[in-house]
């Protein structure tokens, strides 16, 4: 056998070998779409979110900032509050003295829990968290620049005029 022949077969071959491979992955999408549709029809529902807010915080308040002073956007974050939020709609959820947090966000309520924030820490601060009418954890949000959490605070605060965009 010379080589052009030899190259040939070994070309069929990994022609062949190739296209079993891109077989077996089409096979695998196609499965995945079906499980996707199957989960869409049955409408199942996100887990609540396991997360404790402390008894100390106001009930007037909406949505909880999860913040840690090490934290550039955090304080970020507790300046645009401060800024723009309409007072008693937002408060601020430590671990850290509240003395911390009085003179970055003023006007805005801080709530020192340890235990409470611990339920938050495996996301990284800051971390946005809506709060039910019965006082429980509605929804968590980690936002990726303070961009993402203007939107959210004009999503989950939509009467609040005074949130920049």
């Amino acid at each position: 056998m010379d080589s052009t022949t030899g190259l040939l077969i070994f070309a069929w071959i990994f022609l062949l070998l190739l296209y079993l491979g891109l077989a077996r992955v089409l096979t695998e999408v196609r499965s995945l779409r079906t499980t996707v549709h199957q989960l869409q029809a049955s409408q199942t529902r996100a887990a609540e979110p396991d997360a404790r807010l402390p008894a100390s915080l106001p009930s007037s308040v909406e949505v909880v900032a999860v913040l840690d002073s090490t934290c550039r956007d955090c304080w970020e974050l507790a300046d645009e509050i401060g800024l723009n939020i309409s007072a008693g709609r937002v408060a601020i959820l430590t671990y850290e003295p509240e003395s911390t947090w009085r003179d970055g966000a003023p006007g805005v309520p801080v709530v020192q829990s340890a235990d409470a924030w611990s339920s938050f820490a495996p996301l990284s601060p800051p971390v946005l968290a809506r709060v039910s009418a019965a006082g429980q954890v509605a929804e968590i949000f980690a936002p990726v620049s303070i961009e993402d959490a203007r939107s959210k605070l004009q999503q989950w605060l939509p009467n609040n005029a005074e949130v920049r965009s």
